[in-house]
Order: C-alpha cells, then sequence, then structure tokens
C-alpha cells in the first residue's frame, strides 16, 4: 500500500479475520474477488458475504450492505489472505483509517466492535505519514462510493431502506434496553425472505458477469458523484 508503515505481525491471532469485526464490501470489490478467483460473482457472494443492517436513522429505515462472514472463508493455515491483491478496502486500510478519528470516536468504535485487545490498535501504533494520511482519506472516499452505487445498482437508489419494527417486534418482544446486533441481523434475514429480495439481489448479483450488468454498474457513479456534490 503507498505510503504505507504498517504490517501485521506474523505472531499476530488475525483477530479481524475471525471475530465479528464489520468489513463491508462493494459489488466492485465482490466482482474483483471473483475476476480473482475465477470464479462467478454470486459463488463468492454466496460463500463469504451476507447481507447486513445499518441503522442509522432507525428501524423505520434499515439500510443494508454486504459484509464479509466471519471467521473469513479467503483465510488461509491461519495466518495468509486468499485474497489479499483483491482484498475490501476495509481490510487494505484497517488499522490506519482508526488514525483519522477523533479520541472519542475511537474508543466509541473499539467498544462498539471490541477491538481494544488488537495489538495493532493500541495507543500510539498509528502513526502515519501525511501522505498516508492523504491516501486513506482518497481511499475511503472512493469506497464510500461504491458502496452508494451497490445501492443504486440494487435497489434503483442510494440510501435504500426497509421497515424492520416489525420482525424487531416480533423477534425481540418486550425486551428491554439496548437489543443485540444478532437480533437486528434475523429481522432483516426475515423481511428480505418476506419480500421476496434475496432472488432479485442475487440476480443482480449474478449479472455482473456479463457486460450489461457491469454497464448497469458502472453508470450508477455519475448519479454517486451527483450526490455528492449535493451534500448527502
Amino acid at each position: 500500500m503507498q505510503f504505507s508503515r504498517f504490517a501485521c505481525a506474523q505472531d499476530c491471532p488475525r483477530y479481524g479475520c475471525r471475530s465479528d469485526l464489520v468489513v463491508s464490501a462493494s459489488l466492485l470489490e465482490i466482482h474483483g474477488q471473483a475476476e480473482f478467483l475465477k470464479r462467478p460473482a454470486l459463488e463468492v457472494f454466496r460463500r463469504a458475504y451476507r447481507l447486513s443492517p445499518v441503522i442509522d436513522q432507525g428501524l423505520h429505515r434499515v439500510r443494508m450492505r454486504f459484509t464479509l462472514r466471519k471467521p473469513c472463508v479467503f483465510l488461509e493455515n491461519g495466518l495468509t489472505c486468499g485474497i489479499y491483491a483483491s482484498r475490501p478496502a476495509v481490510c487494505a486500510l484497517f488499522p490506519e483509517y482508526l488514525a483519522s478519528f477523533s479520541g472519542e470516536e475511537r474508543r466509541r468504535f473499539q467498544a462498539a466492535n471490541d477491538i481494544a485487545h488488537y495489538p495493532c490498535v493500541a495507543e500510539g501504533g498509528l502513526l502515519l505519514t501525511a501522505e498516508r494520511e492523504e491516501a486513506i482519506r482518497r481511499l475511503w472516499r472512493i469506497h464510500e462510493k461504491e458502496l452508494l452505487a451497490t445501492e443504486i445498482y440494487l435497489f434503483g437508489l442510494a440510501g435504500f431502506g426497509v421497515d424492520l419494527r416489525q420482525d424487531m417486534a416480533a423477534l425481540a418482544g418486550g425486551a428491554a434496553g439496548e437489543i443485540p446486533y444478532a437480533i437486528v441481523e434475523k429481522a432483516l434475514d426475515r423481511r428480505i425472505a418476506r419480500e421476496g429480495l434475496s432472488g432479485e439481489i442475487e440476480g443482480r448479483i449474478a449479472a455482473l458477469d456479463t457486460g450489461e450488468g457491469m454497464e448497469n454498474y458502472w453508470s450508477a457513479l455519475p448519479i454517486v458523484e451527483a450526490l455528492l456534490e449535493g451534500g448527502i
């Protein structure tokens, strides 16, 4: 990676590859991994990914993203990444992108993802050059654009969300306090099954192996640029 001084320690147990640390991926990244592995995109998705909820506006409008299943199926011999050259941007930039968080933001992120014990995120372990900081900002922005393009390609608009209140009520009942993320995932699975969304989503993933499918994906990028210029 350009300007990077970071490398995983050989004796690291590869916590992030094994744990529930969320690794999101765009359809373009999944397509790239399929090309790298010389396998159909849908096969790579079914083997390694799932649709996960993103709750940023409440249960009435829960967005969806692709995330790596854990433990990661691409981890070979407990040490080596089998798709290192085409791994998701989140993997390529972790843990360095944490350096851009404020102290409080970083503490919240570490607590939410249970990563405070990772040796690579220890205090003082994320010293970046100015060039690397700029590279991370640019790469992360590209990743965000690809995620928005994924939403447009799959659902016709960026920020598409589903209402999970009914499913959450059925699964969580009258539970008080913070509801485990696993329950929200189950609620999303129920909604996808009830609405018959899985077949449509998988059909669009399979289409990435065709010229028309990729053209449709690329056509979403100008829309993303316009949205970002509008300040979304």
